[in-house]
């Protein structure tokens, strides 16, 4: 989902290169998903973990952009892109707590 809504946005919509794109969404998902998904949702709620994932994005694709793309991204851009990815994130912290976590703690449930 981090790759399609930044391909859109920036190389879709912008004149970033999809290449460069490509790797800021692997960076961006590498954080979020270490950080908001498995250590944040973890300790708190989807709420919490929602609000840091946007956070990271906003930051990521704000800052993380700059030697990626060899130049600075609007923040107007990254603030867009940090809404759309954490409202999917929402959802998917959702799935992750009734699907992934209870397995990562339990692996052989009874």
């Amino acid at each position: 989902m981090v790759a399609v809504v930044l391909l859109i946005i920036f190389s879709g919509i912008s004149t970033y290169s999809i290449w460069n794109t490509i790797i800021l969404s692997l960076l961006v998902i590498a954080v979020s998903y270490i950080a908001g998904d498995l250590f944040i949702l973890k300790m708190t709620n989807n709420t919490i973990a929602t609000l840091s994932d946007f956070g990271v994005v906003l930051l990521m694709v704000w800052l993380a952009a700059i030697p990626v793309f060899g130049a600075g991204v609007p923040f107007g851009l990254a603030f867009i892109s940090a809404v759309i990815i954490a409202s999917g994130e929402w959802g998917f912290h959702k799935y992750m707590n009734r699907v992934v976590l209870p397995d990562m703690y339990n692996p052989y449930p009874s």
